[in-house]
């Protein structure tokens, strides 16, 4: 004989489960993104904000499991479009969280154990007015040397000084404008020295990687070098040498207009 209690029962324990699933689920995924922010917003320190990001990570992959392996319940069940609904978004957050997880691993395989680069490596150019501003850096404002100037070439042949066929005004003048439009911090520009100096702030962990330019005429030419250095970190994941690339490429693009 059929208990007409059981179903009613049943229907209540499948709405908490998909609805505390997908709860849980958005709920790390939240703190997933928020690790970032919260070393950028001086909430709590690196080796916290790292620690949320590798257990909620972790954390998100089994609620994704579960999501999977759930999606024939739901089908079955009778509110089946809201269980639907729930278990589906339970797998795109979590699919969602991971993929990003995977992409930054990927440029940590990918990518030269480096934290700066410049055109110039035996010669880099130098910072100044940002040395105050690096002074609780823990990575230093000196080039790397020799070693570090190996591992680029390797990885980023590309990264040479380059001659521009414009005058050293003009190229100073769109650099500083590039500089802007980048949303960078400019901290300093002479034109008479040829450098200038700036601050890019990354979003998520708000890490601060900074930027010298130096331009040097050369018979009616402009000798043009860049080197960005990141503050704190091993590795740059490949940022720094993609800043520079850019800029550069951007940079010849605007004055060939």
């Amino acid at each position: 004989m059929e208990n007409p209690e059981a179903e009613p029962k049943s229907s209540a324990f499948s709405s908490w489960y998909f609805s505390t699933l997908f709860g849980l689920t958005a709920l790390t995924a939240l703190a997933f993104a928020f690790s970032g922010y919260g070393y950028n917003w001086g909430i709590w320190g690196l080796s916290t904000a790292f620690a949320v990001l590798r257990i909620s990570g972790y954390m998100l992959i089994v609620f994704g499991i579960a999501g999977l392996l759930s999606l024939y319940f739901a089908n079955r069940s009778r509110s089946r479009g809201l269980h639907l609904s729930y278990t589906l978004l339970t797998v795109l957050l979590s699919v969602t969280a991971v993929s990003i997880a995977l992409y930054w691993q990927a440029q940590v395989n990918n990518n030269p154990f480096l934290h700066e680069v410049s055109t110039d490596t035996q010669n880099p150019p130098a910072f100044d007015a940002i040395l105050p501003l690096r002074a609780d850096a823990p990575n230093p404002p000196e080039f790397g040397g020799d070693a570090v100037a190996m591992l680029q070439r390797a990885a980023f042949p590309d990264l040479i000084t380059i001659y521009l066929p414009y005058p050293k005004q003009r190229v100073y003048d769109e650099a500083v404008s590039l500089i802007g439009a980048r949303g960078w911090d400019l901290v300093a520009g002479n034109y008479e020295t040829g450098l200038i100096e700036a601050t890019e702030k990354l979003p998520w962990f708000g890490f601060k990687d900074d930027v010298v330019i130096r331009l040097v005429s050369d018979n009616g030419r402009t000798v043009f070098d860049m080197r960005s250095k990141s503050r704190i970190g091993g590795t740059d994941l490949g940022v720094n040498a993609k800043r520079v690339q850019r800029f550069m490429a951007d940079l010849k693009d605007n004055l060939a207009d």
